[in-house]
Order: structure tokens, then sequence, then C-alpha cells
């Protein structure tokens, strides 16, 4: 960046966008720990950061960046090569939430459908075990018999 002065507007938006670039930062690093936590099996962790990445996303969402025309104001100064680089560093951030959400989402298919083999697996056991038990009217009888 090249460290010039930028007009001060009502909230300024070039401050505001790095902020915001700050919280997706934070966002992506949020997601990177929840893959490590799935990876690790820990899935108190990854329910807990997935805590704290709704509140990043509510901070980003409370911004209102564009609502009170922040966005017209930054429109504008799309030629300013510092505005330029911020909205592809925003970019950038984003596109790392992108590929850790593809990710995450990658694990958790992957854990439930080892969650259901494993499910179906014992099902399959459960149903062998009980092949040695024969029941009678009376009563139930062990068959030891191999």
């Amino acid at each position: 960046m090249s460290g010039q002065a930028h007009p001060a507007a009502v909230g300024d938006p070039v401050e505001r966008l790095r902020r915001r670039i700050q919280a997706y930062a934070r966002y992506a690093s949020l997601m990177h720990a929840q893959i490590e936590a799935l990876d690790a099996g820990d899935l108190d962790r990854f329910t807990s950061l997935s805590e704290d990445r709704r509140r990043v996303a509510a901070e980003v969402d409370g911004d209102g960046l564009t609502p009170d025309g922040q966005g017209a104001a930054l429109a504008s100064g799309a030629d300013d090569p510092v505005i330029g680089e911020l909205i592809r560093a925003a970019r950038r951030e984003l596109m790392k939430c992108l590929e850790a959400d593809r990710q995450i989402d990658e694990r958790l298919r992957r854990m439930r459908k080892e969650s259901l083999d494993r499910i179906r697996s014992l099902d399959a056991s459960q149903h062998g075990v009980q092949s040695y038990v024969r029941t009678e009217p009376t009563r139930p009888a062990l068959d030891v018999r191999f």
C-alpha cells in the first residue's frame, strides 16, 4: 500500500474495508481451525469454533458497508490503487473462506459416510451374535455349537 492519505468520508470507506478484510481473515482462520478440529476428531472444539464464526459473520453483516452508501464511495474510488488493492485483498480472503468451506463440507460428508458404514457394520455383527441365541417358547438357550 502506498501510504497515501485518503479523503475522509463518513465512516471512512477505506478504513471500513480494511476492517472487513481483517474480519474475513479471522473468519478464514476460524474455518482452518475447524478443519484441524475435524481432523483431530474434536467435535466439541469444532462446535465452539462454529459459534466464533457466527460472531465474526454477524460483525461483518452488521458493518453495513453497502446499505448506507459506502459501497458507492468505494466504487467511486475504484481507480485509486489503494482501494483496488484492498478490494483484491478482500477477494483473496473470501476465496480462502470458500476453499475452507469446501474442505469442511468434504470432511463432514466423509465423517457421515464413515459413521453410517460403522453403524451398518454393527447392525450386521449384531445379527451374527443373535444367531447364537436360540429362543424357545419357555426359555431362551444359548447354542454353543460352532
